[in-house]
């Protein structure tokens, strides 16, 4: 008999749905409304081109907020 947890198929219940070892360096995150503090990672990206599209489309979704894009720490860009 097959065990259904440790065999199942991406698609049936039990199945782990786990990312590929990927290095995902880029972070795309939301800062509270005083901008002290990181509130949410919106997104993690492994590119640098994903993560400004990802970035873009975070700034307009949170118009008016302070969104980061970071790389270990360090602040790449924010919007003017």
């Amino acid at each position: 008999m097959i065990d259904r947890e440790e065999g199942a198929g991406p698609d049936e219940p039990g199945a782990a749905r786990q990312a590929p070892d990927v290095d995902l360096a880029y972070r795309i995150e939301l800062w509270d409304d005083a901008g002290s503090r990181v509130e949410r990672v919106l997104a993690r990206a492994g590119a640098l081109m994903v993560a400004r599209a990802i970035f873009r489309a975070a700034c307009n979704e949170h118009f008016g907020r302070r969104v980061t894009l970071s790389r270990a720490g360090r602040i790449l860009e924010q919007p003017d």
